[in-house]
């Protein structure tokens, strides 16, 4: 049973859950998902655990949105937030959506360090990332649970529903040889065409940036009001790989075609991104046919 102020934790396993109120009026309803196999941790022993109870799923899942889903229909706080087994929360955490909630927003991300088993920094999230557009959404979600909190009720048309992902295809470039088709894709790792591809990809992301920051739907991370161009070349530097998961397979239309996997629930998701992705891929999508036509060399 929840209480109202307050968040609802839906959490995968129950090792590592130990999440402290941000303050005595706000309390913390934990419900915990067990994924598919039982495990005896401290912490269910919890008082905590003992008002609200555990939440267990008959079936081990392949995906970690199955687990949340069945804790987020069993929700019952005004807000609901999410703790993977593996994640951490800095002990003040909740006061950053919280106060979000307080003042009008419906849903909230947070940034986010990265830290090896030694518990050293290894990466952390910068403004760049924390920026938000549908399209964004779309080509490249903020994905994480932990990272995300929302008011319960705002997203209940069909996430209950666990969907299994499967692979789709978005085809870059269609060639009459495969052959050619798979030089073009090792091609693809020489460095002089790393680089090339990479500024192709800077010049992608500054237009896409700049046609969607002018729009009502961009959003900047709160109180942050710098220039995002100056990392686009950062994150580019950074992106290893630069096209991952690409396969060449047969093509409808004829030909082999150099394609990237799409791991979609439905086919229209994969639709969405492909058209959206000719358009925001332009540059790096328009050195291909050259490429292939000289034979991957």
């Amino acid at each position: 049973m929840a209480r109202k102020p307050g968040a609802s934790i839906a959490s995968r396993q129950e090792k590592h859950c130990r999440p402290r109120p941000p303050h005595p009026s706000r309390p913390l309803n934990p419900l915990l998902i067990r994924n598919g196999k039982v495990c005896p941790c401290p912490v269910s022993r919890s008082s905590a655990l003992r008002t609200t109870g555990v939440l267990r799923s008959a079936d081990r899942h392949g995906h970690p949105s199955g687990p949340g889903n069945l804790a987020l229909a069993r929700a019952r706080g005004e807000y609901v937030a999410y703790l993977d087994h593996d994640d951490r929360w800095l002990p003040e955490h909740l006061a950053v959506p919280l106060t979000a909630f307080d003042q009008g927003a419906e849903a909230v991300a947070t940034g986010n360090v990265t830290v090896d088993r030694n518990g050293l920094r290894t990466a952390a999230s910068t403004p760049l990332d924390m920026c938000w557009h549908p399209e964004f959404q779309l080509m490249v979600p903020l994905f994480e649970p932990s990272r995300v909190a929302h008011r319960r009720g705002l997203d209940d048309t069909g996430t209950r529903r666990h969907c299994t992902a499967r692979p789709h295809r978005l085809p870059l470039v269609v060639l009459d040889d495969p052959r050619a088709a798979r030089r073009l894709l090792q091609s693809l790792h020489d460095p002089a065409r790393d680089a090339e591809l990479r500024a192709a990809c800077a010049r992608d992301l500054r237009a896409w940036f700049q046609r969607t920051c002018a729009t009502a739907q961009f959003v900047r991370p709160n109180g942050w009001q710098g220039d995002f161009l100056p990392g686009i070349d950062r994150m580019v530097h950074g992106l290893e790989p630069l096209w991952p998961d690409l396969v060449v397979v047969p093509h409808q239309g004829g030909g082999y075609a150099l394609s990237q996997r799409l791991w979609c629930t439905i086919r229209g998701h994969a639709m969405h991104i492909r058209a959206l992705a000719y358009k925001v891929y332009r540059e790096q999508l328009a050195l291909l046919p050259a490429w292939g036509s000289r034979g991957g060399s």
